[in-house]
């Protein structure tokens, strides 16, 4: 008979608190985006949790009710966090080199997955317009009388 906020690690409280007092504008029921929250324990890490609610039939905000799920993903959070510490690390190793390191789909746009930031010095735009195309795709880069020549012999070395 305790209040979930009671449950929930300090830093998580506001966003449960801001999903409860937002949801008094919503009429209609229906379900809500998930949110992480990470419940704590004085014994022990916190653990990691996705939360669904849906609110019961139409009520009125006073009287509303909920349902909630509670799914545990400590360990895909984690797994999470150690993916974007090497990516960090990644970045500010690459970032310091003088090269461009990209990953492409293998289509005649070359449509850019990742493209480093020294790509603005050997191509002069930035990495963000390569890879958004807000642009220009990559494969407009390449001369035209050359792009049939490029995409024959990237396809043979694939």
């Amino acid at each position: 008979n305790q209040p979930l906020a009671d449950f929930l690690h300090p830093q998580d409280r506001a966003a449960w608190l801001q999903l409860l007092n937002g949801s008094s504008d919503l009429t209609a029921s229906g379900p809500y985006p998930p949110l992480k929250l990470r419940l704590a324990s004085p014994d022990r890490q916190p653990l990691w949790c996705e939360l669904r609610l849906q609110t019961l039939g139409p009520q009125s905000p006073k009287t509303r009710q909920y349902s909630a799920t509670l799914c545990d993903i400590s360990l895909q959070e984690q797994e999470d966090q150690q993916n974007r510490a090497t990516q960090r690390g990644l970045n500010a190793l690459v970032s310091r080199l003088p090269t461009m390191i990209y990953r492409s789909r293998n289509d005649r746009d070359w449509t850019m997955e990742y493209v480093s930031e020294g790509c603005l010095a050997l191509t002069g735009y930035s990495a963000d317009d390569l890879v958004r195309m807000t642009q220009k795709s990559y494969g407009r880069l390449i001369h035209p009388a050359d792009v049939d020549y490029v995409w024959q012999q990237v396809q043979e070395a694939l």
